[in-house]
This record gives structure tokens, C-alpha cells and sequence, in this order.
């Protein structure tokens, strides 16, 4: 069963007293004292007994010890009966009851050699000795245990002559606590006393011998203090100076400060002159404590700063209250720095931070903003976290977007006016960030994003035109302005035939000024058009200028450059314009073929071709119609040729088809969804496609949009005034940007038909592989065609010259004749059999297959 507070101190102050009071003053007598004693400790204010005087107990005591020539037990009574006066509640009188009790079993290791005592009295037989003999026994008292032992002669007691005191005295010999305390300040403040010194290392203190093991073991708990200052005094004085991290040196600085208010307590503590090691210990105890969580903070130092901090923050939030409340102080003195950096950067885009701590870091060997400017959000504190997982990342963009408007917008005023606008709000109006509560930090920080943002919008959309040149690249480079196109192909076809080294710069920049005056384009703002350049690709890219030509469209001038050519994305426009370029040649290449077959039709075989319709109707009409031999041969010619000009359709349409569908299902589809679409807020249908499931959307500008700059709406947000301009954008941020345009290029650029890395499913070959086997058997059907034509102007005129001729002088072109109509059936053979029915037909089957099994070109097979 558990004794109350009052059960404990009888319990133990008979202890005490048994403990204390030689046995010789007998068992009533040290009941009585016992009792006295209680009587005294558990007096209560409000009880009608009479009040006990602690003096008159004590003088009574004393006359009885001294009497007994038992001055050192009084002295040391007297010490305990002083102690427990000065106590002011039952639970400081039990607690110390308690420990002196506790102190007793210090003792217990501590062997007692064999002890003789002789007692003397009056006896029928003399002197009797009497020998008691204790090997090994542990001695059961504390410091001021008196034991005594006696013994019977006959019915009597016999009390020995020796004091007890002088008995105990050789095995409880020890320095007084007196001494031990005039030199214990200087061994807690880090300092060698000539009573205790520091080892070497200063990670032991010397105890000297005569100090028993009482004061030993309450001394191993009062100099620990003392060692774990002089460590980190040593620390703290080793790193001065040398500690680049601003978070790390705050907690130095943190750390000095925590120890001189530590010095400052033991010298105060020490000039009043402390009375026991016990009192010693309570004072030290709330230090003790905290010395060890410093201590353990310096094996941490070897984290990151951030780390270090988050740490830090951890234990700030531990349910001990000292703990808690020291790493709390802690905390605010070291998150400091951290703080300034992230002051520096919402306010100006400037990043202070050398020892690379923050969030956000430069990476000084790249050369594009979007990737010196790095977001590491692995090193968020948990601090952070805990305020906005999403602030984070919107305090890197606000950074960012300062950069983009001071270094690349030159927005120099509307950055000064803001930077003065939030300086005052965070340190005039606040003492900083640090100082806000969490809820007043993301309203600061939503704040800040969003008026940024806005005008970061406004800057990029109305005074750079970003979408103005995104339109402008899809119309010139993506070749959605057709007639400029043919404008170009028409007044540059003698230059693209001629030889590519042969090309010069002033011969591009005439036919380039001249197709923009020949089409739309010159209705386009000067500033667009003056920003188209024509120029010659690197030789090795072909041998005539149709191979080496290509169109520029430069903005290296403005900032929307750094987020249009990011990943060098005007180079993947380039890419595509050479593509398309290619398939446009080839399309002018069968158009002009086919122009000079019909050239031919209407002169050379207007004749034949029209007896070739009479003998058609013949035929039709008679079916027994025997035809001679020069009938025969012009129904074989003109078959020839109608087969020809039906294999330059299927040409013709092949790439008219693919055209169709990059420009409309790949560029223009892509365009909407992932322009204009995401950068407008609103928009209405104006065009339609060809293609009949997409329907081409243009933006409708709100009219406040063209005013931008010179409209001044205020919103009102808490003690700041934010300035918000009203537009139809949807407002982007700057990685944002970067995302939709490099996924418009991409879905553009690398689309399966022109991606080499998508295989076709039956073919197992790329479909731009099999584009290009397409073109290549283009390019021979028009070498072939444009033999085949050759041949025939010859034919026909050979047949012209007999029929000018005698009968008799007809027969010396038979030859040619035969010659040229083997060479004609020869070349209508390889056009026929081997290009179109071996190569095109077969390779057309399985691209149509490849197409049909892919779920994304299903549409594009029913072109062909």
C-alpha cells in the first residue's frame, strides 16, 4: 500500500534520529526526540497546539550531546535539524528526508574491516572481553550515521568506553562540504582549482581521494555542467569566424550568448554563498539540462544548413517544456538569416545566400534563366512546409519573375516602385517576415504573387506581343500563310535551281522582299516584317538552293526569346520549316510536271488526242472495228500518257494529303488547345479547318487589354495596395509559359508520322522513314516524267515530218520511230510496273495498314 507524504516523513525521520542519536541515550529517549521532531516538521498554521520553538528543542539536544562528549554528532545533528527548518512545505520536508535516505546507500559498496570493542562493568567473573567481528558488512547509515553496538554481561548492560565518532572516523574520513564548496565555482565555470582539475582534454575532472562517496556521487552531477561548458566554451572560440553557413554562425552566436548567461548564474549564485552541494544541485539542475541539448546541437553542425534548421524547428515542437522553450529561442535566432535571404529575393530577385542554404539556388554554369534559376524542393524546411506546401513555389516564381522584368524587360521603375512599396510594409510596418504570423506571411506572399504576375502578364502579351510572334512563327516558318509561301516558291524558282554555292544573301533578300509585297504579309506591322530573314543553310545540306534555302523569323532582340527559344525551340521551328519545305517542293515539282504534260497534250498530241477520241467512239459504237497499225499506236500512246498523268495524281494527292493534315490536324489543332486556349481567358469560333472534326478558335481581346499600361484599377488587399490591370490572359507564369510552348513544339515536331522513334506496326519501319521513300519515289516519277515527255515531243515530231513527206521517202523514219517508241515503252514500263505498282502501290498498302492499327492516325489513313 502507498504511504501519503506524512506516513513517509515519520517513516524516515525515524530513521534519521536512529541513524543520528547514539544508542547508549536509549530507546525512550530517542522516541521522544523522534516526536519533538515531528511535532516540530509537521505543525500545521491553523492548529490551535501550542507552536514548538525549534531553538528550545535544539539547546536541549545539545546540553544532552555535549554531556556525552558527542560533539561531532552534534555538529552534524545539529546541520540536519538546521536543514530541515528552513523547509516550507510537506514535500520539500519528505523529498529531503528522501535523499538522505538515498544517501545512505552510497555507503553500501563500502566494506567495514573487523572492528574490536571492549566493554567494561561489575561482575561476579571480572573483566569479560567481548569481541565482535563484521567481515565485508555494508555500512547502513549516511554521512552522518553514528552506529553503536553493546552488549550483556550477566542481566546487565554494558556501554563501551570508546566514542562512536572516533570509531566511524577512519572509515568516513573526508574533505568538509565547506571546502568543497569554495573551490566548486571555479570547476563549473570550465577553470582548474587547486581541489579539482580538468584532464588534459577537458572530458574528466579529477576528484581527490579524501572525498567520500557521498560528496562523489553528488559531485559526478554538479561538475557535469562544469565539463559540458568548457566543450563548448572550447567550440565556440575554436569556429569564431570560420563558420561560413549565416544559420550555423546565428547558432553560435546563440550558443556564446546561452553560456555567458550561464557564467552570469553561477557568479551570482556563488556570491551568496551557497550552504550545502545539495542546494548546489538544484540551482544547477534547470542547466544541466540545457547545456546537453546544446551539446547535442554541435554534433549536428555537420548537416546542412537547412537541415540544421529544420532540426532545430523539430525539436521546438517536443513535449518537454524546457526543451521545447530553449529550441524555441534557439530557433528565432538562427531562422533569422534564413529569413533575410527570402526577404532579399521577394522583394528584389536578389539571392544572398553564399553558403547555398536556400530553397533556390543560381547554377553560374548554365546559360538560360530558366536554368541558372534552380527550384530545390527538397531543401524546403519543414517550417515552410507546415505555412503552404504551395508558397514555396510561389515565392520561387516571384523571385524569378523580378529577375525577368529588371534583367530582360528593363523594367526598372515598376520594379523600384514595388521593391519600396513592400520594403516599407515588411520593415516599417512589421520588423521584418520572421516577425508575421504564418497566416499574415501568405497573405503577404499571395499578395505579392499575384500583382507580379499580373503585370509580368500585361509586359509580356501587350508590350512584347508574345502571342502576336507565336501566331507569326506558325504563319511563316509552319507555313500556315500559303500564299506567302507560293509567293516565295514563285519569284525564287530560277535562284533554287541554281547551284547552292552559287546563292548570295542580297539574291534571298530580293526574292523575300518581293513575296511579301506579292501576298498578305504586306499588310503585317513593320515590326513583324522586318523581323523575316531568308538565308542559306550549310552546304552539306544539298547541292541547289531548294535544298539549302530556309526563312528566319528573329526576336533575339526581345525577351520573350528566352522563353520561345528555350531547349533551343526556334531551331525546332526551323526543323519543321525545312520539312514542310521539302514537301512543298515536291508538290510544286508534280504541279509544274503536270503544267508541262498538259503543255504537251494541248500542242504536241492536240492531233492525236483528238483522233484518239474519234477512235474511242469507233470503237464504241463497232466493236468488230479492225484499226491499222498507226491507229493502234496512238491509242497505245495516248494510254501511256492518261496512265502517267494518273500516277502523278495519285502523287499529287499524296502529299496535297499529308500537307493538309500537318497543317490542319497537327499545327493549327495544336495551336488552339495548347495557345490559345491556354492563354486566353475567352474565346469565340471565327474559323473553320478543313478538316471537318476541328474547328480553328481565335481570341476575342477584352478592351481593356490594348489599354493595359495606361488603365489604373486598384484592389484593396489589407494594409496593401495592389494593382491589377483587367485583361483577357490567363496569367502564366514564367516556367508555365516555357511548359506550353515547349509542349506545343513538341506535339508539333515530334508527332508520330515525323518522329523516327515511332515504328509502324506492319512495316517496322518509322513512318517518316516511309514519307521519305514516298518523295524519293516522287522524285523519280518526275525524272521519269519529264523523260517520258521528252520522248514523246520527239515522237510526234518525227510523225509530223512523214506526214509531210512522199509516200516513198516515209519509210527512212521507221527507225527513229521504232527507236523512240521502245524508249517510250520502256520508260512508261518503269513508271507504271516499277515505281507505281511495285514500289508505291505495295509501300502505300502497308502505310495505310501502319496508319489504320494506330488509334491517333486512323484519321490520316482516309486521306489516301
Amino acid at each position: 500500500m502507498t504511504l501519503d507524504k506524512d506516513q513517509l516523513i515519520k517513516v524516515y525521520t525515524s530513521r534519521l534520529v536512529n541513524s543520528l542519536v547514539p544508542v547508549e541515550f536509549g530507546h525512550e529517549y530517542i522516541q521522544s526526540i523522534t516526536n519533538d521532531l515531528l511535532n516540530h516538521l509537521l505543525k500545521s498554521p491553523k492548529s490551535s497546539s501550542p507552536y514548538i520553538d525549534i531553538n528550545q528543542l535544539t539547546d536541549h539536544f545539545k546540553t544532552l550531546f555535549l554531556s556525552n562528549g558527542l560533539q561531532e554528532s552534534w555538529i552534524k545533528f545539529q546541520s540536519v535539524l538546521k536543514m530541515l527548518s528552513q523547509t516550507k512545505s510537506v514535500d520539500q520536508i519528505c523529498n529531503y528526508l528522501i535523499f538522505l535516505n538515498a544517501l545512505q546507500s552510497t555507503e553500501e559498496s563500502r566494506s567495514v574491516p573487523n572492528i574490536r570493542i571492549t566493554s567494561v562493568g561489575n561482575n561476579s567473573r571480572g573483566y569479560h572481553d567481548i569481541e565482535e567481528q563484521r567481515t565485508h558488512h555494508d555500512l547502513q547509515s549516511s554521512p552522518y550515521h553514528v552506529s553503536s553496538h553493546s552488549s550483556k554481561v550477566g542481566s546487565k548492560n554494558i556501554i563501551n568506553t570508546v566514542p562512536l565518532s572516533r570509531v566511524i572516523s577512519p572509515y568516513y574520513e573526508t574533505l568538509s562540504e565547506d571546502t568543497i564548496l569554495i573551490y566548486l565555482s571555479y570547476s563549473l565555470l570550465g577553470l582548474d582549482s587547486k581541489l579539482l582539475s580538468f584532464s588534459r582534454d577537458g572530458n574528466s575532472i579529477e576528484l581527490p581521494p579524501n572525498i567520500n562517496s557521498s560528496y562523489s556521487g553528488l559531485l559526478h552531477s554538479i561538475l557535469e555542467p562544469g565539463l559540458v561548458y568548457k566543450k563548448l566554451k572550447l567550440f565556440v572560440d575554436s569556429n569564431k569566424g570560420k563558420i561560413v553557413s549565416p544559420i550555423k554562425t546565428a547558432f553560435l552566436r546563440s550558443l556564446e550568448s546561452e553560456l555567458n548567461y550561464y557564467v552570469n548564474h553561477i557568479n551570482e549564485y556563488f556570491n551568496t554563498e551557497p550552504t550545502s552541494l545539495i542546494a548546489v544541485y538544484n540551482a544547477l539542475f534547470p542547466f544541466i539540462l540545457k547545456l546537453r541539448l546544446l551539446y547535442s546541437l554541435t554534433n549536428e553542425l555537420n548537416l546542412s544548413g537547412y537541415e540544421f534548421l529544420s532540426k532545430v524547428y523539430h525539436l521546438s515542437k517536443f513535449g518537454d517544456i524546457r526543451i521545447k522553450d530553449l529550441t524555441h529561442n534557439i530557433f528565432s535566432q538562427i531562422s533569422a538569416p534564413y529569413y533575410e535571404v527570402l526577404e532579399h529575393w521577394v522583394i528584389k530577385g536578389e539571392l544572398i545566400d553564399n553558403s547555398d542554404e536556400f530553397f533556390i539556388a543560381f547554377n553560374t554554369e548554365a546559360q538560360h534563366i530558366n536554368d541558372i534559376i534552380e527550384y530545390l524542393p527538397q531543401r524546403i524546411p519543414d517550417f515552410f512546409v507546415s505555412m503552404n506546401e504551395t508558397m514555396a513555389y510561389k515565392i520561387y516564381q516571384i523571385g524569378k519573375m523580378l529577375i525577368f522584368l529588371l534583367k530582360y524587360c528593363k523594367e526598372l521603375k515598376w520594379i523600384s516602385d514595388y521593391s519600396m512599396k513592400y520594403s516599407t510594409y515588411i520593415f516599417q510596418n512589421n520588423q521584418g517576415i520572421q516577425s508575421m504570423p504564418s497566416n499574415v506571411i501568405i497573405d503577404l506572399i499571395n499578395l505579392q504573387y499575384e500583382e507580379i504576375l499580373n503585370y509580368f502578364t500585361i509586359v509580356l502579351q501587350e508590350k512584347h506581343s508574345m502571342f502576336h510572334h507565336l501566331q507569326n512563327f506558325k504563319r511563316f516558318l509552319l507555313m500556315n500563310s500559303n500564299d506567302f509561301i507560293e509567293s516565295i516558291i514563285e519569284k525564287g524558282i530560277v535562284l533554287f535551281n541554281e547551284p547552292a554555292n552559287s546563292l548570295t544573301s542580297n539574291q534571298l533578300a530580293k526574292v523575300l522582299i518581293e513575296s511579301i509585297n506579292n501576298s498578305s504579309v504586306k499588310n503585317y506591322r513593320s515590326d513583324y516584317k522586318n523581323r523575316l530573314d531568308a538565308r542559306i543553310l550549310d552546304l552539306s545540306h544539298g547541292n541547289i538552293g531548294w535544298e539549302v534555302f530556309t526563312l528566319e523569323y528573329k526576336i533575339s532582340d526581345s525577351p520573350i526569346y528566352h522563353i520561345l527559344n528555350y531547349n533551343n525551340g526556334t531551331l525546332e521551328y526551323l526543323k519543321m520549316f525545312n520539312f514542310l519545305w521539302k514537301l512543298r517542293h515536291f508538290s510544286y515539282l508534280l504541279n509544274l510536271n503536270f503544267i508541262e504534260c498538259s503543255n504537251v497534250k494541248k500542242n504536241d498530241l492536240r492531233r492525236i488526242s483528238s483522233r484518239y477520241i474519234k477512235l474511242k467512239r469507233q470503237l464504241k459504237s463497232k466493236s468488230s472495228l479492225r484499226l491499222g497499225i498507226r491507229d493502234n499506236k496512238i491509242i497505245w500512246l495516248m494510254k501511256s500518257f492518261n496512265t502517267i498523268c494518273l500516277i502523278r495524281h495519285q502523287l499529287i494527292k499524296f502529299i496535297s494529303a499529308l500537307v493538309t493534315y500537318l497543317s490542319f490536324d497537327i499545327i493549327e489543332n495544336n495551336f488552339d488547345q495548347l495557345i490559345i486556349r491556354q492563354l486566353f481567358k475567352s474565346s469565340s469560333p471565327v474559323l473553320h479547318s478543313t478538316s471537318s472534326k476541328n474547328i480553328g478558335i481565335l481570341p476575342i481581346l477584352n478592351e481593356n487589354f490594348t489599354k493595359a499600361l495606361k488603365k489604373d484599377e486598384s484592389n484593396f488587399s489589407g494594409p496593401l495596395k495592389s494593382k491589377l490591370i483587367t485583361h483577357n490572359m490567363n496569367e502564366l507564369t514564367f516556367d508555365e509559359l516555357i511548359n506550353i510552348h515547349s509542349t506545343y513544339l513538341q506535339n508539333v515536331t515530334h508527332f508520330k508520322i515525323l518522329n523516327d522513334t515511332e515504328i509502324g506496326k506492319h512495316s517496322g519501319t518509322s513512318y517518316i522513314k516511309q514519307i521519305y521513300q514516298f518523295l524519293e519515289i516522287c522524285f523519280a516519277f518526275i525524272k521519269s516524267s519529264e523523260e517520258y515527255n521528252s520522248l514523246i515531243v520527239n515522237y510526234i515530231s518525227i510523225l509530223n515530218v512523214e506526214e509531210n513527206l512522199r509516200s516513198e521517202d516515209m519509210n527512212q523514219f521507221d527507225d527513229d520511230l521504232e527507236e523512240l517508241e521502245n524508249k517510250i515503252k520502256l520508260i512508261v514500263n518503269k513508271i507504271y510496273k516499277d515505281l507505281y505498282m511495285s514500289n508505291y502501290k505495295s509501300m502505300l498498302y502497308i502505310f495505310i495498314k501502319d496508319l489504320r492499327s494506330d488509334t491517333e492516325l486512323k484519321d490520316l489513313s482516309r486521306f489516301f
